[in-house]
């Protein structure tokens, strides 16, 4: 990202104060999301980017995530300087003096950096669901042998799970059929966390164990009768296409 916003320069002209420019002058310009920028308005480089959110105006890039590639710029100079690439660190203050340093940590609290998170915009969520044939019509786009080869029933079910449940994505992952109930008064629900005999199941905690009703969305969207298609083919799983992993469930 600074190569391409800085110009590619050379190493030896990296000093100190062209990192604080790229840091405080540059990097805040860029868009959040920018590869959903590309996708929206066929820009094809952060910099295109960059100019086409100037001229409409749209969300910029987080303070944490521009602390993150601040870091991983920083990390590079320290590495250049352990193989004596370098003599110099002209990064050694460029984290430490940060603007976005500080309000990341004002923005994130105490949170760990690793479980930090950007939440979706209203902008964003119609992106994800608004613009693409899976979200529109409930299948891919067709091949020419007649099937939907590039599409496969979780591509759909997944993200809108997601959506509607707040669930992890291996919560939703790992469904049994009976683990779409009805109670007796006729709700449907997910049994998220519900384990069974096959050991194959994972819960992060006992307090994962919970019943979510099933929003209306998917209900109408043909989820159940999804569900009962599954059982009269002799599946167990609501997604069987999706393999299990030793390591990550």
């Amino acid at each position: 990202l600074f190569a391409e916003l800085d110009g590619d320069p050379r190493l030896c002209d990296v000093d100190s104060a062209r990192l604080e420019h790229f840091r405080d002058r540059v990097l805040p310009r860029v868009p959040a999301h920018e590869n959903k920028v590309r996708l929206q308005y066929g820009t094809t480089t952060v910099r295109a980017s960059i100019e086409h959110i100037d001229k409409i105006g749209g969300q910029r890039m987080s303070a944490g995530e521009q602390l993150k590639r601040l870091k991983w710029l920083r990390a590079m100079f320290v590495w250049l300087k352990k193989k004596n690439m370098i003599e110099e660190d002209p990064a050694e203050l460029l984290v430490d003096e940060s603007a976005a340093s500080a309000t990341a940590e004002k923005e994130n609290g105490s949170v760990a950096s690793n479980e930090r998170r950007d939440k979706f915009s209203a902008d964003d969520l119609k992106i994800l669901f608004g613009t693409g044939l899976w979200f529109k019509t409930g299948k891919g786009i067709i091949t020419k042998c007649g099937t939907y080869r590039e599409f496969l029933p979780y591509y759909y079910w997944l993200p809108l799970f997601g959506l509607f449940t707040g669930a992890r994505i291996n919560e939703v992952a790992q469904l049994g059929l009976a683990d779409i109930r009805q109670t007796g008064a006729g709700v449907w629900y997910a049994a998220l966390g519900a384990l069974d005999e096959s050991g194959k199941k994972r819960r992060k905690n006992a307090a994962s164990r919970r019943d979510v009703p099933l929003h209306s969305f998917l209900i109408a969207n043909g989820l159940i009768e999804w569900k009962m298609a599954l059982e009269a083919a002799g599946y167990r799983r609501l997604f069987p296409e999706l393999r299990y992993d030793e390591t990550k469930g």
